[in-house]
Formats: structure tokens, sequence, C-alpha cells
């Protein structure tokens, strides 16, 4: 599992991250379902920005695609909601009066959009998160680099190098 991206994060080190195929070149490749028009537009919006092709390796298509419905989702609630009459934001029911179901499921979809997005590093909040944890890890590995080659030079010659 890759450093910055959550305990439940995808491991990033898959077969096709190594051979430099991007967001877009998954979806060529994965068979994927066919998905609402609006949440198509957002799969499309998303796939294609600098900042996926940067940022989403193949592996996070599920999730991207989770997104997605999760906005389709939302788009729909508000639709209902805007041909409502009077766009309540409470309904009159036999027991009295309870929050707007379209509220609610916008509520409900705006929060898993949410959660995603920061999972898969579309928030700039994740993305600052996640170019932190590359600075660091760069750091270190640049730190130990000194060491690494001592221990491969005496491993290849049975001796510690001179100078170490």
């Amino acid at each position: 599992m890759t450093k910055g991206r959550g305990k439940n994060a995808p491991d990033r080190s898959s077969d096709l991250t190594a051979q430099g195929v991007t967001i877009l070149d998954a979806v060529a490749l994965q068979p994927m379902t066919e998905l609402p028009a609006d949440a198509q537009k957002m799969w499309d919006s998303i796939a294609s920005s600098d900042v996926a092709l940067r940022i989403l390796k193949p592996e996070d298509t599920p999730l991207l695609e989770q997104y997605c419905m999760a906005y389709q989702i939302w788009v729909d609630a508000k639709r209902s909601y805007a041909a409502a009459e009077g766009m309540k934001t409470r309904e009159l029911t036999a027991n009295g009066s309870k929050r707007n179901v379209d509220i609610d499921v916008m509520s409900k979809a705006s929060d898993q959009m949410l959660k995603i997005a920061k999972q898969i590093g579309l928030t700039p909040v994740a993305r600052a998160q996640m170019s932190l944890t590359n600075t660091a890890t760069a750091s270190l590995v640049a730190a130990n680099f000194p060491d690494r080659i001592a221990k491969m030079y005496e491993a290849a010659n049975g001796k510690t190098p001179k100078h170490a």
C-alpha cells in the first residue's frame, strides 16, 4: 500500500502503472459498465483532466466510477428538488413534517463524493498531502542512498568500500 492514501487505499504498484499506463489508457483496456448521462459526463471530465492524468492510476477506476455514480444520484435529486413546487425544505406527512427527501439524498451523495474524492486525490487538500508524502519519501530515500550503495558494493565485492 502506498503512503499518504489512507489505510484502505488501493495499492499503486501494479504492472499497468509500471508500464506508464494512464487512467485514460485504463478506460480503453478495461470494460466498464454503462454509466448514466451525467455520470458519464463527469467521468469524461475527470478522466481527461491534467489532475487525473497526474494522480489517478488504472487501479482507481472502480473508485472513480463510484464517484461518478454518486454525482449522478446528486444531480437526479437536485433536479427532483428543483422540479417540486415551491422547493420546500420540509414536507408535510400524516405525522407532522419531515425533511425533504431530495435534500437528504443530495446530502448523502455529496458526502459520498467527498469521501471518494479524498481517497483518490481529487481534492486540493488530498493532492497536497500526497505531494508532501512523496517529497518526504524522496528525502528519506536520498538520505539513505550512500548507505544503500555501500551495502550493494559490499554484497557485490565481499568487502566494505574504502571511504565508508
